[in-house]
């Protein structure tokens, strides 16, 4: 699986962005409460996420939930549920991703980019996961196949391997509006079962085990920056959250029943 891929929906996982590929604005997003919340949040994320120096040892921790906690069989079913939403896209929504992603890395480059630190490592350790190894080796192909063009407009730094950012907070907001757009175009079946099986398979870890991240989310996120910024983006991810949570369309595609 690729890792601009995995490094991407990870790095949003991390700000509480649903974590699902990508497309332009158009008049499904476009002035409603929740593209006015992506755009505040990329303003917020973005001096964040180019100051995180190595993301690496707190997904580690999450992928060791995932390997220890959470029994194969669920973590299994959740991530072939996921590849099947992600093939239930239509193409041309795919396309229009893929177009998208080209124009928010304009100028960026792999010899000179801010990348997120730490995200090569973590693509490989989740490549190595028990879980992820047994996947339908034809499905993931296929998935990888679909999503090429996609990847490959996402430079890595030329140094380590890991992600590079879009130059300014604009192209991460084209890339988080895309991400909303392209999950309201997974059909609602496709949907429906991956939320469900995610959940069943979250269920299992006791909360004590997620709380304890609490304090590595906190320093692996924010630790470089100063109080002010850190309460700014943890704000505006409260406003994306209720803007989620306010939208019938997104809350119809994460409900399970």
């Amino acid at each position: 699986m690729s890792h601009h891929l995995v490094a991407g929906a990870i790095s949003a996982a991390l700000l509480s962005i649903n974590p699902a590929p990508v497309m332009a604005a158009s008049d499904v997003v476009t002035g409603t409460q929740v593209e006015a919340a992506i755009v505040q949040i990329s303003k917020d994320a973005y001096p964040v996420l180019s100051s995180m120096q190595d993301v690496s040892p707190l997904t580690s921790k999450l992928m060791g939930i995932v390997d220890k906690k959470i029994p194969a069989a669920k973590a299994s079913e959740a991530l072939d549920k996921g590849i099947d939403s992600f093939l239930s896209i239509p193409d041309e929504k795919v396309s229009a991703f893929a177009t998208v992603v080209q124009s928010a890395y304009t100028g960026v480059s792999g010899d000179s980019c801010q990348s997120l630190g730490g995200s090569a490592a973590t693509s490989q350790q989740f490549a190595s996961l028990p879980v992820v190894q047994g996947l339908d080796a034809t499905k993931v192909k296929a998935l990888q196949d679909k999503f090429a063009p996609a990847n490959k407009a996402v430079p890595s730094s030329s140094g380590g391997g890991d992600i590079c950012l879009p130059a300014s907070s604009q192209g991460l907001e084209q890339i988080w509006v895309g991400q909303t757009e392209l999950t309201l175009n997974i059909p609602k079946a496709e949907s429906k079962a991956f939320v469900a099986s995610l959940s069943k398979a979250l269920s299992v870890v006791p909360t004590p085990e997620w709380l304890k991240l609490l304090p590595d989310a906190k320093k692996s996120i924010v630790g470089n920056v100063d109080a002010k910024m850190a309460t700014k983006l943890e704000k505006s991810g409260k406003t994306l959250e209720k803007a989620f949570q306010a939208d019938d369309r997104i809350q119809k595609r994460l409900s399970s029943s």
